[in-house]
């Protein structure tokens, strides 16, 4: 994307930097609001083709209960938020 782009409209490129800052302040978010989930729920796991988000996304839908109260309602709003926006693309 980067490579190409000097080929799209400055529209274009306004509205891909303003996406582009809206996935990272989200992934800020997640990894700030996560922080207990992703350490302890999901120690080892590389980053990465959102391995990690993939993993607290699971254990959000499947952890035990003494596991589940390590997920914050903070955390399970981020997660959805960006699961939405993964889906949208």
């Amino acid at each position: 994307m980067l490579t190409n782009k000097g080929k799209f409209s400055e529209a274009c490129q306004a509205e891909i930097a303003r996406q582009q800052e809206e996935r990272n302040s989200l992934y800020k978010e997640f990894y700030s609001k996560c922080e207990t989930a992703i350490d302890t729920l999901c120690k080892g796991v590389t980053k990465g083709d959102g391995k990690i988000l993939k993993c607290v996304g699971e254990k959000i839908k499947r952890a035990p209960a003494s596991e589940a109260e390590l997920i914050k309602p903070d955390c399970r709003k981020t997660v959805v938020a960006l699961r939405k926006r993964r889906s949208s693309r």
